[in-house]
């Protein structure tokens, strides 16, 4: 099941752009840098959010949560999708954002906002589902970083 959790070093990226959503388990950082990095988690029905970590852990979400989390936060919606050529299958990852247009619905606790559309941002293709995603996340955490500035 470890393939379903970003990396530590995304999960890092991620807890500095405020990632705090709910987790099942986290990383711990040891003494010796990258090189002793361990997962943690228990089984109850605790979540992990960045309050409960030390300085020297981060919560370790899913590549679900981190794309859903993506798509809340910045509006940033990605897909990875299987291509077939001749007897070949790779993945392409897209990345688009919302268009962000004002039009809400709803007033109060209820107002929520829709976008209208999406605008392709990014593609790409790899081998394997697996480097597509990690690639994925990569872009989005590079293309959050750069609009910060």
């Amino acid at each position: 099941m470890n393939k379903d959790f970003t990396l530590y070093p995304e999960a890092f990226e991620l807890k500095q752009l405020g990632f705090d959503e709910p987790c099942f388990a986290w990383y711990h950082l040891g003494d010796t840098l990258l090189s002793d990095i361990t997962m943690g988690y228990e089984k109850t029905d605790f979540l992990y959010t960045q309050d409960d970590m030390e300085e020297t852990q981060c919560t370790a979400p899913t590549y679900s949560q981190a794309f859903r989390w993506f798509r809340y936060k910045y509006w940033y919606y990605a897909s990875i999708s299987p291509t077939i050529d001749i007897g070949n299958v790779d993945f392409t990852v897209e990345v688009s954002q919302f268009f962000q247009e004002d039009r809400y619905v709803g007033e109060g606790d209820d107002e929520e906002y829709f976008p209208r559309g999406l605008e392709l941002v990014h593609t790409e293709r790899f081998d394997t589902y697996e480097e597509a995603e990690l690639a994925c996340l990569r872009h989005l955490i590079k293309l959050v970083k750069e609009n910060q500035k």
